[in-house]
């Protein structure tokens, strides 16, 4: 391999973008999720000298990143799916004033919010297992050895954080299914703001765990590296 095959340039422009939107699903907030991004890049720079190429480079910055963002976020609490269902009953968003054009982005995002909140009912493990195998669509190989696992103990993660999110989206979810209750109230906007066509289509889907990997608003998003970009 090339040694300009894994410059910093190249890192950052090939594996920004994924690792950046992984890192805002994973903080559930831009200035964590800049803060931690920013922190695994200094890793990673730190580190490029002892990478040897015994596995793929994709794995190896994704192992460095990750491992970086594990130690920040092992303090975090750890939600219940009733804990969210009553934070989100006494904390419902406040909707728009008017119907235009941003009534539709306001949805989006609001519904962006919660779904990124369900991921917070998981372990910061499980997490990284279904984003890694779900969003990114990593094999359970690579997920392995990103989290220092094994292959077998990397499918158990992801089943069990997809078995609660399912149950979460299949339950408590109108964007996966119209004719059920929003527990977080978006559905009594649902129709003024235009999302009927969008829930209506997701419900299509016949899987509600699908939502997370097609939300407008959850996948791409910016690149936190790209400060490190030659112009």
């Amino acid at each position: 391999m090339p040694q300009e095959t894994f410059s910093p340039e190249t890192i950052a422009r090939e594996f920004g973008p994924l690792v950046s939107s992984l890192a805002f699903q994973f903080f559930g907030s831009h200035d964590e999720a800049r803060d931690a991004a920013q922190e695994a890049w200094t890793e990673i720079l730190q580190s490029l000298d002892s990478f040897r190429g015994d596995s793929s480079l994709k794995t190896w910055v994704y192992s460095v990143a990750w491992r970086r963002m594990l130690r920040l976020k092992r303090q975090g609490r750890l939600h219940s799916l009733r804990t969210l269902r009553r934070d989100y009953h006494e904390n419902e968003p406040v909707g728009p004033e008017d119907f235009g054009p941003e009534a539709r982005f306001w949805a989006e995002e609001t519904c962006r919010h919660c779904m990124t909140g369900v991921l917070f009912c998981l372990t910061p493990e499980q997490r990284l297992a279904f984003l890694f195998r779900y969003t990114a669509e990593l094999p359970y190989e690579e997920i392995a050895e990103i989290l220092e696992t094994s292959h077998d103990n990397a499918r158990q993660l992801y089943s069990r954080a997809r078995a609660l999110l399912a149950q979460f989206m299949s339950s408590d979810c109108s964007y996966t299914a119209p004719n059920k209750t929003c527990a977080y109230g978006v559905h009594r906007w649902a129709g003024p703001s235009g999302l009927e066509a969008a829930f209506a289509r997701m419900g299509s889907f016949g899987n509600a765990v699908e939502a997370f990997r097609i939300h407008p608003r959850l996948m791409p998003g910016p690149n936190y590296w790209e400060k490190f970009l030659k112009p």
